[in-house]
């Protein structure tokens, strides 16, 4: 496949991430109030979308209200503290993702498990070699970053710190 037949089936790329990004923001809410919450579970940053079928299709939310239910017995709160403190989680990656900062709490790595999916099927029946498309394309991507810009700063501030403690 050429780049003009991948492209093809992504009209435009912010509108792209902002699709992909709804479709798994009831897993972020999840796996958010896991992190938040310091909860051992399956919600984690680590997994991919457990509440979703197909993985990248629209949620099931029989499976959502079960993981749910896992994050309440877990965290030991009271039905209404965890409903509050839930909320709370929950209103504050709908700001994100009406901000457009979707970005903030959305894993950067699961696009490229999305981007093979929408591959596989714009190429339909055309044969292209799939088998581990998602880690070639993070492995093509990485190799393209431009360590000189001002994204860097964001890891580069907190590691110039500890270095100067030393």
């Amino acid at each position: 496949m050429d780049y003009q037949q991948v492209i093809s089936g992504i009209d435009n790329y912010e509108n792209w991430r902002y699709q992909v990004a709804e479709k798994w923001k009831d897993w972020v809410k999840l796996c958010l109030f896991a992190r938040i919450q310091d909860i051992g579970c399956e919600c984690t940053y680590s997994n991919l979308s457990k509440i979703n079928q197909p993985l990248y299709g629209q949620l099931d939310s029989t499976v959502y209200a079960k993981y749910l239910h896992i994050l309440k017995v877990r965290s030991k709160l009271l039905e209404e503290q965890f409903a509050k403190a839930f909320e709370k989680v929950s209103n504050q990656v709908d700001d994100l993702y009406a901000a457009g900062e979707y970005d903030r709490v959305f894993k950067g790595k699961w696009y490229a498990g999305f981007l093979e999916a929408e591959i596989k099927i714009i190429a339909g029946n055309h044969h292209f070699h799939s088998k581990t498309l998602a880690v070639r394309i993070i492995t093509a991507l990485t190799m393209t970053l431009n360590f000189e810009t001002n994204w860097v700063e964001y890891f580069n501030k907190p590691l110039r710190e500890l270095v100067e403690k030393f």
